[in-house]
């Protein structure tokens, strides 16, 4: 993630950061680039968290991982297909790969690029949201799934 937030730092562009002591670390760095931060996730400030994201796509972008703060990795929940939805604003997923880099232990693997890495970046077409005729969104959550897959560098 962190080298679409730097490529995305100059945008008016909010973040949803965990509300974990970790994700303070990264509420920090990106403020001081710029973004607008959201804490919160599924397992911890979630409906907040949602409210905040829906109200911050009417004037910018929000940049947040899809598979949300427990996984399993690259796994798409809910959260980012319901915001969408409530804001009526379409969803571009994002993927980053990365020539060397150091991988954390983590649930979701995080890479931390090194310095000179090749760094790779890609986004999908913008996806719109729409719920089936019973006004539930596993369509849309499967969409953004295959769209992590198929943008994979």
């Amino acid at each position: 993630m962190l080298p679409i937030w730097y490529a995305l730092r100059h945008r008016h562009a909010t973040a949803l950061v965990s509300a974990s002591k970790d994700g303070s670390i990264l509420a920090s760095l990106l403020e001081k680039w710029g973004f607008l931060v959201v804490r919160g996730s599924s397992s911890r400030g979630g409906a907040e968290a949602l409210h905040a994201m829906v109200s911050a796509l009417e004037n910018t972008m929000v940049l947040m991982t899809p598979d949300g703060p427990r996984g399993p990795n690259r796994h798409a929940k809910a959260g980012a297909t319901v915001a969408a939805h409530r804001a009526s604003r379409p969803i571009v997923a994002a993927t980053v790969r990365c020539t060397h880099y150091v991988r954390l232990s983590s649930w979701d693997r995080f890479m931390i690029p090194l310095p000179f890495a090749r760094i790779i970046v890609r986004f999908s077409d913008p996806m719109h949201v729409q719920a089936d005729a019973d006004g539930r969104l596993d369509d849309a959550i499967h969409q953004l799934a295959s769209a992590m897959d198929a943008t994979e560098p």
